[in-house]
């Protein structure tokens, strides 16, 4: 806000009769700044720091470079508080937030660098330790059998990223990456449905063999992270190979899209231990030279015909990954 929008009516002068200058001068004097005084206990603190919810972050889209946009986000942020401080001035971290917020960024993965250098200065040149998440919403054409039902589909995609700075030996690292929502088909009722076939000694006709069995799908929330890296993770690049192994699903679809959709995915049945498999292995050509690195891929599924929800992780080494792909070729 500008000018005198959103600022308090409380006047600490005419409230107290006494300059606000003069009050903090004198406790700096008599050593009753809280924060910089000796703590009880001459320890370090691993970590001090607050959550914000709904913080707006302005980075340039990564659909449309040209254009600005924001995005709602949760910032978590700590610092190393030393054995010699009694606490941090959580006003300093808030007022960082608030100046980056007026600021526009490449990626976000440029806020979060930011954000941990600022919060590092302002706190007694310590370690510190940046976490943001946000949904970024974009649009996608979706072409009709005719230009008349062309149609725009509104859709989200959720992106992390954590970054630590250590001032011992001056290292900036990253994880950052995705999440996405993608069904998959699951392959166990397909299987049986072909043995029920061919234990009634039903041919298989020509169409038949080209039309996927009949099973169940369900949704799924996929979240891959690219973790140790000192560069900007290639989003549009990551969506194109991801797009090539799961079925990410879309708000707008016309009927035509829908079966396309859902018949892709019955034609490649898969559980949800085949994504975490599939993911990492599929990104690795592209993350390869991160050689420190590590692909980890977080995914939920929420079962159609049962109860519950399955979940599957998995974390692998660059080097292992090249180890898979080696013994594949």
């Amino acid at each position: 806000m500008d000018g005198d929008e959103g600022k308090t009516s409380l006047n600490f002068n005419e409230l107290f009769d006494i300059s606000p200058a003069l009050v903090i001068e004198q406790m700096d004097k008599a050593g009753d700044d809280i924060p910089l005084q000796d703590p009880p206990f001459s320890i370090s603190v691993n970590e001090v720091g607050l959550t914000r919810e709904d913080i707006p972050i302005q980075i340039k889209c990564p659909f449309r470079p040209n254009n600005l946009q924001y995005l709602s986000c949760t910032v978590r942020l700590h610092v190393n508080l030393p054995a010699t401080k009694r606490g941090v001035h959580i006003s300093r971290l808030n007022h960082a937030i608030a100046e980056h917020s007026q600021k526009t960024f490449g990626h976000l993965q440029d806020y979060v660098e930011s954000l941990a250098r600022t919060v590092s200065r302002i706190t007694y040149q310590n370690s510190s330790q940046v976490f943001v998440s946000g949904k970024l919403a974009y649009f996608e054409d979706i072409t009709g059998w005719k230009p008349e039902k062309n149609k725009i589909s509104l859709e989200q995609i959720g992106l992390h990223c954590e970054g630590q700075l250590n001032v011992e030996n001056q290292t900036f690292l990253q994880n950052a990456g995705i999440t996405f929502s993608h069904i998959t088909a699951c392959p166990c009722v397909q299987q049986t449905m072909k043995h029920v076939l061919l234990s009634k000694d039903i041919a298989f006709t020509h169409i038949a063999q080209e039309m996927p069995f009949l099973t169940h799908s369900q949704r799924c929330k996929t979240t891959v992270t690219i973790k140790n890296i000192s560069g900007v993770i290639p989003l549009l690049e990551m969506l194109q190979i991801i797009d090539k192994v799961v079925f990410r699903v879309r708000n707008t679809l016309p009927r035509e899209n829908e079966l396309l959709l859902v018949f892709k995915s019955h034609k490649k049945p898969q559980f949800i231990e085949d994504v975490v498999r599939e993911i990492p292995v599929a990104l690795y050509p592209s993350m390869a030279h991160y050689l420190n690195s590590s692909i980890e891929t977080y995914s939920v599924s929420m079962e159609s015909i049962h109860d519950f929800d399955i979940y599957a992780k998995s974390e692998y080494s660059m080097s292992e990954l090249k180890r898979v792909l080696e013994k594949q070729a």
